[in-house]
This record gives C-alpha cells, sequence and structure tokens, in this order.
C-alpha cells in the first residue's frame, strides 16, 4: 500500500512539473512562442496539468481506499471533469495532428497563410468548449441518472 501511494505520488508530482516545465519553456522563449503549433502545446500541458492536479488525487484516494468515499455531489463533479480534461486532451492531440498534417502534406507554401491567428483561437477554443459540453451538459440535465434506480 505504500509502495502504491508512493508511486501515485510520483507520478502526479512529475506531470505537474512536466507539463509546468512545457508551458514556462514555451512562454518564456520569444521564438518558440511565435510557432504557431506551439500554443496548442502549451494549451494541453495545461489541460494535462489540470487532470494531474484536479482529477488524479481523487481517482488516487479512491483506489488506495477502494470504495466511494465522496458524497453524491462531490464525484459527479470529479467524473465530468475527468471527462472534460481527457477529452479536451485527446482533443489537442487531434488538432496538433491536423496542423502538423496540413503543414506537411497539404499546401506547405501556403500553411503560414491559411493558419492564422483565428483559426488557431478557433481550434483552441474547440477543444476546451466541446468537451465542457460532453462533460457538463449530461449532469446539469440528470442525463446520468435516467433508468438508474437505488443500488
Amino acid at each position: 500500500r505504500l509502495a502504491l501511494i508512493t508511486f501515485l505520488s510520483l507520478v502526479m508530482l512529475m506531470s505537474v512539473l512536466g507539463n509546468l516545465l512545457v508551458m514556462v519553456a514555451v512562454c518564456k522563449d520569444r521564438q518558440l512562442r511565435k510557432i504557431k503549433t506551439n500554443y496548442f502545446i502549451v494549451s494541453l500541458a495545461f489541460a494535462d496539468l489540470l487532470v494531474s492536479v484536479l482529477v488524479m488525487p481523487f481517482g488516487a484516494i479512491e483506489l488506495i481506499h477502494q470504495n466511494g468515499i465522496y458524497g453524491e455531489t462531490l464525484c459527479l463533479v470529479r467524473t465530468s471533469l475527468d471527462v472534460l480534461l481527457t477529452t479536451a486532451s485527446i482533443l489537442h492531440l487531434c488538432c496538433i495532428s491536423l496542423d502538423r498534417y496540413y503543414a506537411i502534406c497539404c499546401q506547405p507554401l501556403v500553411y503560414r497563410n491559411k493558419m492564422t491567428p483565428m483559426r488557431v483561437a478557433l481550434m483552441l477554443g474547440g477543444c476546451w468548449v466541446i468537451p465542457s459540453f460532453i462533460s457538463f451538459l449530461p449532469i446539469m440535465q440528470g442525463w446520468n441518472s435516467i433508468g438508474i434506480t437505488n443500488l
């Protein structure tokens, strides 16, 4: 049990430090800030940082105690945050892949003109707005409890 706690704590600590380093590196270096793809990288690092701070500790506590120790509301919020942040991470990876594909394969000579700051902002906005609806809308509408009886 002590080994599990130590391992999970190290994973969370390394995740926090690694994502903070990525964000600081891009924010401090002017050359890195000029590269549009790095905005996706920073936003991805932020999403992963939030996973390591807001989701992983609760998951570790559940794993160690092996039972539901939270109330219903905290459980729903934790689950929603988990879905929100992991979906945001996945969408960031999709946007990075699309950005690189477009830059390399489709039209590399006009990439700079086509991938405007507004397009980057719209893609990043989608990476956060879409998961917000996917994660919190079902709870706000009560869809999470349709057909479920007390167990």
